[in-house]
């Protein structure tokens, strides 16, 4: 309550949406993954860039109970085996990825170029904060350890963390070595090759760069599902408790998922997601948005504000007067990055669809 009543408002409003946009991400993914597999096998094993429409809205309908399902749950826990079994699903896509490129692109940085200006930088940091914002995950993990567990967690995150940012940099860097200019939003949907493509056949046949994509996508797919409700476990706890003053308690269903009225709230909150994943069905946007509206202000707004405002009596006292205007540059950098760089997104986007 360091910030009073709207500190409070403010503080839920960055977490609920922050954590419901990452949900919309992931339902974008997930549709546009599935749909472009089934798009290249009803096309005769043609690997097809954008899917259509209409099987993106099939397949939104037919992903909808499993994920209001899986979002139903009382805990996390349950799905922590499966949640493993995607991140190896996603280290053998990498590895895919890699080999693929090696086996069929030529390792150079001739004919790629760097995005330059405000809306280059803006889809940068967007997307680096996106991928670098593990909290919504993290906390549902965290609160079901036991507590002894929980005392060495946050070395086991920070272990877990420079690994991940090892791998982020080595697939980013290697993916746009390998595909130059014409890396998607999607580096999966790269995985092809021939006449048409950027890339042509080399020690990869046609028909095994066609059948590499579909079974990455579905790969990709299935893990992302896994995740969702990682990520949307946080905003529907932060919801019940605003409404209800509490996210346990009374009779479960089933002893496995969250009370009826609760239940159906997370379904109702995973139909939105589908939903805004569907008039926006545009990935990289979406993630650039969240990255730059939602995780800015979790990342350089709320803590400086959170250390100033308890802390700043101490400061002021002690003349830590350098540790302050610190914290306020940082705060003001977070403000001003969050507004400029989602417009500068919003107005690349309406230009894009113009």
């Amino acid at each position: 309550m360091a910030l009073g009543f709207w500190g409070v408002c403010f503080s839920d409003f960055v977490l609920i949406s922050s954590q419901l946009g990452t949900g919309v991400a992931f339902a974008a993914f997930i549709a546009e993954a599935l749909a472009s597999a089934i798009d290249t096998m009803d096309g005769g094993m043609e690997v097809v860039a954008d899917s259509s429409t209409t099987t993106r809205h099939w397949v939104m309908l037919a992903i909808f109970p499993l994920l209001g399902v899986l979002t139903s749950l009382r805990s996390t826990a349950s799905l922590e085996p499966l949640a493993a079994f995607g991140n190896i699903v996603f280290l053998v896509s990498f590895v895919i990825v890699m080999v693929f490129g090696f086996g069929t692109a030529e390792v150079s940085l001739e004919g790629t170029s760097a995005a330059t200006g405000i809306a280059g930088l803006a889809s940068f940091f967007g997307l680096s904060l996106f991928a670098f914002s593990a909290q919504s995950e993290c906390m549902s993990v965290e609160q079901f350890l036991p507590k002894n567990v929980q005392q060495r967690y946050g070395r086991v995150l920070d272990v877990s963390l420079m690994i991940t940012v090892g791998i982020y940099i080595l697939f980013g860097v290697m993916g746009y070595i390998f595909f130059k200019d014409s890396t998607s939003d999607n580096i999966f949907s790269n995985l092809k090759c021939g006449p048409g493509e950027y890339l042509p056949c080399k020690t990869f046949s046609l028909k095994l760069s066609v059948w590499l994509n579909v079974v990455v996508q579905l790969g990709m797919a299935v893990m992302i599902v896994v995740n969702y409700p990682f990520s949307m476990f946080g905003a529907c706890q932060n919801v019940e408790e605003i409404i209800w003053g509490c996210t346990d308690g009374g009779t479960p269903m089933l002893n496995y998922f969250a009370q009826a009225k609760m239940a159906v709230l997370r379904v109702f909150w995973v139909a939105m997601t589908l939903v805004v994943a569907a008039v926006v069905p545009d990935f990289g946007f979406l993630v650039g948005f969240v990255g730059c509206f939602c995780q800015t202000l979790f990342a350089f707004v709320l803590p400086p504000l959170f250390h100033l405002s308890l802390s700043w009596t101490k400061l002021k006292t002690e003349r830590l007067y350098a540790n302050m205007a610190l914290h306020i540059a940082v705060l003001i950098f977070g403000v001003i990055f969050s507004v400029v760089s989602t417009t500068q997104l919003i107005v690349q986007k309406i230009d894009g669809n113009n």
